[in-house]
This record gives C-alpha cells, sequence and structure tokens, in this order.
C-alpha cells in the first residue's frame, strides 16, 4: 500500500518533467507539480476543519473554496501538455483568489490566514526559471503588497464566529501559522535536496563511463590513490592490473563499431560480476581497464586474474547469430605505494605488452 501510495505521489510530481528542455526547467516543472498537490492537501486540511467546527458561516466558505479542489490539478494537466510557465502563472493565480475568498467569505484576517501572502510572495522563484525572473518578481512583490493591505486594513471576522468554540479558534490560528512556515520549509528544503541531487548526479555522470557503466579513469584515479595511503598505512598489498580485449580493432574492423561497443559492454558485465565488492574496475579508455585489488598477494591476484581471463574466454558473444569468440589479455604488478602510481602503470603496462607478444589470452604477472 505505502509503496504504490509513493508510486503514485512519484508519477503526479513528475508529470510534464520528461518535456523540459533542461534541467532547470525540469526542476521547476517538479517544484510546481509538488507545490499544486501542497495546496491541494492543505485546502482539504482547512476545509475538513471548517465542516468539523458547525461555524455556519466556516461551512459557506467550504462552499466557496470546494471547486478550488478540482481547479488546484489544472497546473499538471498543463505542465503534461509542455505549458510549464503557464501553468505556474495559473497556479499562483488558483492560491491569491482562493485565499482572497476565503477572507472576504467570511474568516477575515482575525485568523492570520493574509500570512499566505507572504508564502506566496516567497514561491515563485521556485516555480519559474531565471530567464522569467520578472514574473517571479513581480508576483513576489504584489503579494506581499496584498499582505501589507491585509495588515494595515484587516477584515474582521464577522458576528457568527464570535460563538466559535475557543478550541477551534485556537486550531484554525496554529494551523495557518504551522502550515505557512512548515510549507516554506519544505519548498525551501525540496529545492536545496533537488539542487544537491543534481550536483550528485553531474559528479557521478563525470565519473563514470557513459558506454559500459563503470568508473571512469578519473574515479579509477581517484581510487586508486586512496588504497595506496591505505596500503601504506596497514601494510596490505596493492595489485594493480591492466586488462586489454584481444584483437579489438578486427572486431570493429569486421563487424562495425556497434558491435565492438556490444562486446565493451560484454567483457565491462563479465569484470564486474567476477570480482569481490572491495575490488574496483574501471573502463580506463578504448578497450582497456584496470582493476585493483587490495589485500590479497600477487599469488593469489594471478589466480583471481586467470579466472576472469577463463570467464571471458567462456562466455560467448554473440552478434547477428555469430558466436565471436572474445579473449583478454591482463598485465598485473604489486604496487610500490612508496613510488608514486605512474610507475604501477609502467609495470602492469610492460606486463600486458609481454601477455600481447606471447600470443595474448593470457595473464601476465611484473
Amino acid at each position: 500500500m505505502a509503496k504504490n501510495l509513493m508510486q503514485l505521489i512519484t508519477r503526479l510530481t513528475t508529470i510534464g518533467t520528461e518535456m523540459a528542455d533542461s534541467p532547470a526547467l525540469r526542476r521547476k516543472v517538479l517544484n510546481c507539480n509538488i507545490s499544486v498537490l501542497l495546496a491541494f492537501w492543505t485546502l482539504f486540511f482547512f476545509l475538513v476543519i471548517y465542516t468539523l467546527s458547525g461555524d455556519p458561516l466556516l461551512r459557506r466558505v467550504v462552499y466557496y473554496e470546494m471547486p478550488f479542489l478540482v481547479l488546484y490539478l489544472s497546473p499538471m494537466w498543463l505542465n503534461s501538455i509542455g505549458k510549464p510557465l503557464l501553468a505556474s502563472w495559473t497556479l499562483m493565480i488558483l492560491l491569491m483568489v482562493s485565499m482572497a475568498i476565503s477572507i472576504h467569505a467570511g474568516v477575515g484576517t482575525g485568523y492570520n490566514i493574509h500570512l499566505y501572502y507572504i508564502l506566496f510572495a516567497i514561491v515563485p522563484i521556485a516555480f519559474f526559471p531565471r530567464s522569467r525572473w520578472k514574473s517571479a518578481l513581480f508576483l513576489c512583490l504584489l503579494n506581499t503588497v496584498i499582505y501589507v493591505y491585509y495588515h494595515t486594513h484587516p477584515i474582521d471576522s464577522p458576528p457568527t464566529f464570535l460563538p466559535l468554540d475557543p478550541f477551534w479558534k485556537h486550531l484554525i490560528i496554529t494551523c495557518v501559522s504551522t502550515s505557512v512556515a512548515c510549507t516554506t520549509f519544505f519548498l525551501f528544503w525540496l529545492a536545496d535536496s533537488i539542487a544537491e541531487q543534481s550536483e550528485l548526479n553531474i559528479e557521478r555522470m563525470a565519473m563514470t563511463d557513459a558506454l559500459t557503466k563503470l568508473p571512469n579513469r578519473r574515479a579509477f584515479e581517484v581510487v586508486f590513490k586512496q588504497e595506496m595511503a591505505q596500503s601504506r598505512r596497514n601494510g596490505e598489498p596493492l595489485i594493480l592490473a591492466i586488462i586489454d580485449i584481444d584483437h579489438f580493432k578486427r572486431v570493429n574492423d569486421t563487424y562495425g563499431h556497434d558491435a565492438g561497443d556490444e562486446v565493451l559492454k560484454h567483457v565491462a558485465r563479465i569484470l564486474q560480476g567476477s570480482t569481490r565488492s572491495g575490488n574496483m574496475i574501471a573502463r580506463l579508455g578504448g578497450e582497456v581497464f584496470g582493476m585493483l585489488l587490495p589485500g590479497i598477494s600477487l599469488a593469489n591476484a594471478i589466480e583471481v586474474a586467470g579466472r576472469i581471463r577463463w570467464l571471458v574466454e567462456e562466455s560467448a558473444y554473440v552478434h547477428n547469430g555469430q558466436e565471436l569468440r572474445i579473449t583478454i589479455s591482463m598485465g598485473i604488478s604489486l604496487v610500490d605505494t612508496s613510488q608514486p602510481s605512474d610507475s604501477a602503470y609502467k609495470r602492469s603496462d610492460v606486463a600486458l605488452y609481454q601477455a600481447k607478444q606471447n600470443g595474448r589470452n593470457q595473464v601476465v604477472a611484473a
């Protein structure tokens, strides 16, 4: 039940995001959809309180506000047809009109619901992209002016409110203040969370090979330096392996680059699935992969490398009904942590070159 509810909320909040032409605009559409849901449930919550209070004037407010429960969903529809700017304007107008109706239909300003205009002055920043900053600024100033007007020219609650139970009066005032504060906090927290997630995604993309989804050389270098420092501290061995797909150029020339890309992904899956979680596998470039094996001896590393080489050889790749024999050569070395990382690369490269010279499809240790 909870899982289905979360899936529904996710679908609703992401309506129209796939039509946005930039990450920034997708974020604005997402913010708008989330604000629609917040507005819907906030209004629903207050309509329930007004109904339960038993006050006839508050029930009249419920009658006037009921259509907004449907109207608040219209910005989502506008986002779904690729009109995010109109959706943002529609949401802001609905919010402002709905609040004005509540104030003038009977609630007045004595219950502080005009505080929502302060919230409405802030939230346009979350709806409009920077290119539409004039819209955000205009709505910010307009809502601030409306708030100041209601604050300096209060509209008294009608006499029918006087006999209202103090419990309901206190509850309404408390809920208004709490709702404004929590909604403001939530939207700013949401914006910061989305921005942080976007930064993480960008960083992850910068550290990931787009084709194989393995870490790229940049990520490998970062982890390599960390593992070298760790090895120096704890005195445990660290193994560097350089892996090259044999005759990869022949695959590209014979079957095309699409087939070559599929071979790279095929080998990447085997490498990733045949090592323990503490090991690092990355695509260093072209058909060359790197592997770090911390905490094991060179003899054990040779056994691990041999098993991986055998798995690649035995895992046939079929292209257009034709089975391709894929093999790899590996050069491995024990990393000397007192030397720069380049020296470890050179030793493993020398071993890899030797494996190629010896006929390929083998493991050579420096």
